[in-house]
């Protein structure tokens, strides 16, 4: 069944406006939810693996008709949820439900909830009476193969007055099986409650009692990435495996308690303008929503930096002033792949932080040496003097572009890894724009004359020019303007932003521009930069458009669409991609464009064909080989 519902479908389902209002943090990063809301949400639950074995034994229970169940854990682990979640699902099955969550009255009063929400008409009376009336509804419930549930949220509340009613409740029954199936779901005061010598009888029809407990790291970590993949699924917000350590240090893998932290979190990113939950982040937000922080072990030096973003919160100090306290956690707030090596990374005042070293499509030259090293006039005349630069490199680039009086300059400017007054200089003279781009992005860049080399960190680097036919100054939320309205064309080329293209940029605006950084690999700051312009250009005006004809949770019934396309003569592929709805699917497409009328004309043309009445969307291709795609022949 759930291989007929197309992406499409899932799309729009997922889109579905809430009349909630919208956060701050949810308009600033683009989030199409709130990823981390502090009451139960069913739509976006998740099971971890043991989780889903208290659901199965639950649901196996109830379906079997076994009476009398519970379901009891710690505050904010997640009961209501896999309640409601449990609701859900039998009456999906046809089952009637009553679902109570009331538990503070009377025993009249809570027989009254449990037919109200059965549908049963309430004519007054006492307990009997309603009893009476609840029972004769049963019956003929059963008599039709319903089965009847009443689920009782917050059952610790429960009087033993009303436990007592419940198990008379529970003796309904037909002569082969219960007429209703019972779960109480509860805090741990519910066991306590229940073994009392008074309710020996009650406790006694307990045919399971399902336990939950706290996530361990993995599972919170899951269950965290889960979220944001629902809520964000082009990934701007990042967070780092040692932000989820410390998560799980300060909630104790308590659910709920992660998710005030997270959403706290997040209002705390957009007041620091980053898309990355680092400890740092993590930690802000503990502060503000008084939540304990670790006190054992490694982690003493967390109360130090609490204290410190304290301060700076309230006013009291600088951050400057305050700096010296985050020392201890400096490699905790690198990035994840950088902790190890982040000692030496920091230093300052080395030469090999600064000895770049020089290449032409691929070509490695020799060392420059760092600034001031050599004693001689300039890191050019000292290299010159020395044999160590390869000229030619540098000629044959700068000759690509007619900038050959810039020779000493430029080798001046790899020596020192800094290129902004060479950039302003050449920019004021020609209009022609500096590009500093990791080598692995400059590699397809085959129409441009490039200069790579290597920056004394280690990393691959490679310079081009290049004209832009926009300049950007202004980019803050509210600022209008023509190229404003450029930038969210090419953006909505790529598929990365669905507003209106009014030139004003906005919170969804720069929501994709941080989009189109993450996927690039760039520095996420929602600002067009010299770098991000020119990569935008260059990915937008190689787009290639195809048209989505189906699209399946099997992969089996996608290459049988294939293989009926293909017998017709139509060249057909199949691509795994993951959907809006964080889950794995097998689309199958046709053709690709370079012009969105051609992939139209595609459309147009298997719209015609027997099998129309499928998607039939034209799409811009994502997720596959678009330089091998590129070769492909017209339909």
């Amino acid at each position: 069944m759930a291989d007929t519902v197309s992406l499409q479908h899932a799309m729009e389902e997922a889109a579905v406006p809430s009349s909630r209002a919208r956060t701050v943090f949810e308009d600033y990063f683009g989030l199409r939810h709130n990823p981390f809301p502090v009451v139960p949400d069913v739509l976006h639950f998740y099971m971890p693996e043991y989780v889903e074995v208290v659901v199965a034994e639950l649901m196996h229970a109830i379906e079997t008709r076994k009476g009398f169940m519970t379901l009891t854990g710690e505050v904010g682990l997640g009961k209501t949820t896999i309640a409601r979640h449990i609701l859900n699902k039998l009456e999906e099955a046809g089952a009637k439900t009553s679902y109570v969550f009331n538990t503070l009255c009377r025993s009249d009063e809570l027989l009254e909830h449990i037919n109200r929400d059965f549908g049963i008409e309430d004519n007054g009376g006492g307990v009997s009476t309603r009893l009476a009336v609840l029972n004769q509804f049963l019956l003929e419930q059963n008599a039709s193969g319903v089965n009847c549930v009443i689920i009782i949220d917050d059952a610790q509340n429960l009087s033993e007055e009303n436990l007592e009613l419940v198990r008379m409740i529970s003796n309904l029954e037909s002569d082969t099986e219960k007429l209703v199936q019972i779960l109480l779901v509860g805090q741990t005061e519910l066991d306590v409650k229940l073994r009392a010598y008074g309710l020996r009888q009650l406790a006694s029809r307990i045919v399971l009692n399902a336990k939950v407990r706290p996530y361990t790291l993995a599972e919170l970590t899951q269950y965290v990435r889960t979220r944001l993949k629902s809520a964000d699924p082009r990934g701007i917000v990042q967070i780092r495996q040692s932000a989820l350590a410390l998560l799980h240090k300060l909630t104790g893998g308590n659910p709920r308690r992660a998710n005030i932290l997270l959403d706290r979190a997040l209002y705390a990113a957009v007041a620091q303008q980053t898309n990355d939950i680092s400890p740092r982040v993590l930690l802000t937000a503990a502060s503000e929503v008084g939540m304990a922080l670790p006190r054992r072990g490694g982690w003493k030096q967390w109360g130090a930096v609490a204290a410190g973003l304290a301060l700076i919160a309230a006013g009291v100090v600088g951050y400057s002033s305050i700096s010296q306290l985050f020392a201890p956690v400096a490699a905790l707030d690198a990035p994840d792949d950088m902790q190890a090596k982040t000692s030496s990374v920091l230093r300052e005042g080395t030469n090999e932080d600064k000895v770049p070293m020089a290449q032409t499509q691929g070509a490695l030259q020799r060392a420059l040496p760092a600034d001031g090293d050599s004693g001689q006039e300039s890191p050019a005349a000292w290299a010159q003097e020395a044999g160590g630069v390869d000229w030619t490199a540098i000629d044959t680039f700068l000759n690509g572009y007619q900038l050959h009086e810039y020779r000493d300059a430029l080798a001046q400017a790899l020596a020192q890894d800094r290129f902004d007054e060479l950039a302003t200089e050449i920019a004021q003279a020609t209009s022609l724009q500096l590009v500093i781009l990791p080598s692995a992005l400059a590699e397809p860049l085959t129409e441009y004359t490039i200069l790579s080399y290597r920056t004394g960190r280690g990393e691959s680097k490679s310079l081009l020019f290049w004209k832009p036919d926009i300049q950007v100054g202004r980019f803050e939320v509210g600022y209008r303007g023509e190229e404003v309205r450029s930038i969210q064309r090419l953006l909505a080329r790529l598929f990365l932003y669905n507003d209106r293209v009014d030139g004003v940029v906005g919170h969804n605006t720069r929501g994709a521009v941080m989009a189109f950084q993450l996927r690039n690999g760039l520095a996420i700051t929602g600002y067009p930069d010299p770098v991000t312009l020119f990569l935008l250009h260059q990915q937008a005006r190689n787009m290639l458009w195809t048209v989505q004809v189906g699209s399946f949770r099997s992969q089996e019934n996608a290459l049988g669409l294939r293989a009926s396309l293909e017998q017709r003569g139509v060249a057909a592929r199949v691509v795994n991609v993951a959907g809006p709805d964080g889950q794995e699917w097998y689309v199958v497409r046709v053709g690709a464009e370079k012009d969105r009328p051609q992939a139209v004309a595609i459309r147009d043309r298997l719209a015609m064909e027997p099998f129309a009445g499928k998607e039939l969307m034209v799409l811009p291709i994502e997720g596959e080989d678009i330089g091998a795609l590129a070769q492909t022949s017209n339909l």
